[in-house]
Formats: structure tokens, C-alpha cells, sequence
């Protein structure tokens, strides 16, 4: 969307005007469901979440009536964080995960995988409907470290969980695609 529309739309939602906030809902909805597809499993945890983003971006333009410089990459971050808070929110246990030889099992498990031939072979829906058969921890700890480019030491505090135990959750998440692409390509293989 150009710079004019977008900060002519901020100063209108500001307003509260209706038809510029659904205008906007239409631009932003595909931006934040192609983040909200990686981290929720069905559709009703998608929308509820892009709604609580979307909520926050219309009282940014109430306090601000102007829209941020880099707004698909801020509307992205603000639906990431909203995830997260979520997360959290909604997470009512905690668990300690004990590391031993975690270095050797992280190096260990990656060899072997080819992953243009993946890459080649296997559609999107494919791959995400991989991600979302993870376990919730596994998947979120994959989604922010392998799509979305967040660090250990990022998602650790993003989760309010030790470092250690972000890279435990990265090393199962890929272990486990890595069976499950693999079945995916010999499957693929056998049907060609």
C-alpha cells in the first residue's frame, strides 16, 4: 500500500471512521494470517489473535493518528508479540527440561537431511501442516527461530523459559521434521 493511502487511512481510523478501518482490516488480514497459519493449528485461534493485533493497531492510530514508517514489517512484529503474549497468557504450567549431551544430540540430528530436495518436493500447506502436527512448545520455538529470525536468547525471554531449553525445543522440532519429511519424500518417491 502506498505511504499517502496508508497515513490518509491511520488519520481516518484515528477518526474512527468505519470504512477506513475495514479498508485496512482487508489490506492487513493476509499480512497477519500468514503469520498467525504458522503458529495456530485451526482457523478460530487465527482470527482471535489477528483481531487482538488488529485492535492494537487501530488504538496506535487513535493515540498516534499516523502509521509507522515500515508498516507491513510493524503490523508482523505486533502480531508476533500478540502470539506471544497469548502464549503466555494461556500457558498454566511450566516445565524444566533437564539438558544432558544436548550439544552432541543438536550437532547429531541434522545429518543426512537434503534440504533443497525437500524444498523441490513438498508444497507450503505441506510444510506447515508438518509444523502444526509439533507439539505447541516445539512448533512456536521453531516458528520464531527458523522462519521468523529471532535468537535463543530472544525466544528464551520472549517464553520466559532458559536458553537451554529454547535450543532443546529447536533440536525436537527438527528431529522430528526431519522423520516426517523424510516420509513425506519417500511416500512421494513410491507414488511418482
Amino acid at each position: 500500500m502506498e505511504t499517502e493511502k496508508l497515513q490518509l487511512l491511520a488519520k481516518q481510523c484515528g477518526k474512527n471512521d468505519r470504512k477506513a478501518q475495514y479498508e485496512l482490516y482487508q489490506y492487513c488480514y493476509p499480512i497477519l494470517m500468514s503469520v498467525c497459519y504458522r503458529y495456530y493449528k485451526n482457523n478460530e485461534d487465527s482470527r482471535s489473535a489477528l483481531n487482538l493485533t488488529f485492535l492494537k493497531v487501530l488504538s496506535h492510530f487513535e493515540k498516534k493518528g499516523e502509521a509507522i514508517v515500515n508498516f507491513d514489517a510493524w503490523i508482523r512484529r505486533l502480531m508476533i508479540n500478540t502470539i506471544i503474549d497469548e502464549h503466555r497468557k494461556n500457558n498454566n504450567y511450566k516445565s524444566v527440561i533437564q539438558l544432558s549431551h544436548f550439544e552432541k544430540e543438536y550437532e547429531d540430528g541434522m545429518e543426512g537431511v537434503d534440504w533443497n530436495e525437500a524444498e523441490d518436493n513438498l508444497n507450503v500447506e505441506e510444510l506447515l501442516t508438518l509444523i502444526h502436527e509439533l507439539p505447541v512448545a516445539e512448533s512456536e520455538v521453531f516458528n520464531l527461530y527458523a522462519i521468523d529470525g529471532y535468537k535463543h536468547l530472544e525466544i528464551a525471554n520472549m517464553l520466559k523459559i532458559p536458553v537451554g531449553t529454547s535450543k532443546w525445543l529447536l533440536s525436537q522440532a527438527r528431529l522430528k521434521l526431519k522423520t516426517q519429511v523424510e516420509l513425506l519424500m519417500s511416500d512421494k518417491i513410491v507414488l511418482k
